[in-house]
């Protein structure tokens, strides 16, 4: 009977030891799991989505708007053409108004995207550095209004290219539900809304002032004014 119990008590201890080992070897590789699952954002973060974001703010359709616009209301032609030539200004602003809501349904998709890893990493156990972190919610809050200013661009200029030339009457009429102050632009009449479109791109693109849409590309280059090595930027704490 005691040599029972010693063999009895060795063998629990034998078992408790390879339960507590198998314990431990699953906790390592579940944590194993979960960090590089945590890598993978980052590098999604780091090495797509923000050189995506820096792509996107190429907004140079709205360069000339403020020309071509009263231009192509006036019939006359655009800023790279000769007098005797034909107007192309439908076919370019057309171009330009398409380019531009391409841009703006990406941005969506890019702050939700970018956003979404932020309130993530964490959980993986890795952390954006302090210094970096701040600069990044910055560039998102340009880029945010930089693009809430493209979007009100692209509803004027919709509206005005649906118009035909040359009177760009109102294709609807004001049936009470809107004050005269506060129209929609389908109701506005055509030099209202050529100068509210000027006044969404002048807030853009003022040579010589600064602007969101400036103010983006600056934090941008700011951001990765380290170089773009993660160890940099990042930190793993279990």
């Amino acid at each position: 009977m005691e040599w029972y119990n010693y063999t009895g008590n060795a063998a629990d201890w034998v078992m408790a030891g390879a339960a507590l080992g198998g314990y431990f070897l699953a906790r390592d590789y579940f944590s194993d799991i979960i960090k590089k699952d945590g890598y993978d954002l980052v590098k999604k973060l780091h090495l797509e989505l923000l050189p995506q974001l820096q792509s996107n703010l190429n907004l140079s359709s709205i360069n000339v708007l403020d020309i071509e616009v009263p231009s192509y209301i006036a019939g006359e032609n655009g800023v790279f053409q000769d007098e005797d030539e034909e107007s192309n200004l439908n076919v370019t602003l057309n171009r330009d108004l398409k380019d531009l809501k391409q841009r703006l349904s990406t941005s969506y998709k890019l702050e939700r995207e970018i956003l979404a890893i932020l309130n993530d990493l964490e959980i993986y156990g890795w952390h954006l550095k302090n210094d970096r972190k701040q600069i990044l919610i910055e560039l998102l809050n340009a880029h945010k209004a930089t693009f809430s200013r493209i979007h009100n661009i692209t509803l004027y200029l919709e509206e005005i290219l649906k118009r035909n030339p040359p009177q760009f009457e109102v294709l609807e009429e004001n049936d009470g539900r809107f004050g005269s102050k506060y129209l929609p632009p389908f109701l506005q009449p055509i030099d209202d809304l050529s100068a509210n479109l000027i006044k969404n791109q002048k807030a853009l693109y003022d040579v010589g002032s600064e602007t969101p849409y400036t103010f983006s590309n600056t934090l941008w280059y700011k951001y990765f004014n380290k170089g773009k090595h993660l160890k940099l930027y990042y930190e793993y704490r279990k």
